[in-house]
C-alpha cells in the first residue's frame, strides 16, 4: 500500500442504523455517518474516510429518485479521486 492510504467516501443515508430509542417518541434518527465511524476503532490506520451525510432517511423514504441522486454523488466522488464509495442505510429488519 505504500505511504498513501486508500481514500473512501462514505455516503450515509440514515435508516434504522441511524436510530436510537427515545422514551416519548420511539425510534428516532439521531446518528450521523461520523457517529457510526466512532464504532470502528483503528479504521484510520487502513484508509482515509470522508463522510457525506446525505440524510437520515427512514427506509421507505429512500425512493428511486434519491437512489439516483446517490449514484450521482458516487460518480462525482470517484471523479474527485476517491478510491471507493461506500453507502450505508439501515432497513426495518
Amino acid at each position: 500500500m505504500g505511504d498513501s492510504k486508500p481514500r473512501i467516501r462514505l455516503i450515509f443515508t440514515g435508516g434504522t442504523i441511524s436510530m436510537r430509542d427515545d422514551a416519548g417518541k420511539g425510534a428516532v434518527p439521531v446518528l450521523s455517518g461520523a457517529d457510526l465511524l466512532k464504532d470502528v476503532p483503528g479504521l484510520d490506520e487502513f484508509c482515509e474516510v470522508d463522510v457525506h451525510d446525505f440524510g437520515q432517511l427512514p427506509g421507505p423514504h429512500m425512493t428511486p429518485e434519491r437512489m439516483l441522486e446517490c449514484s450521482k454523488l458516487a460518480a462525482q466522488s470517484l471523479k474527485e479521486g476517491f478510491d471507493a464509495v461506500l453507502f450505508t442505510h439501515g432497513t426495518d429488519t
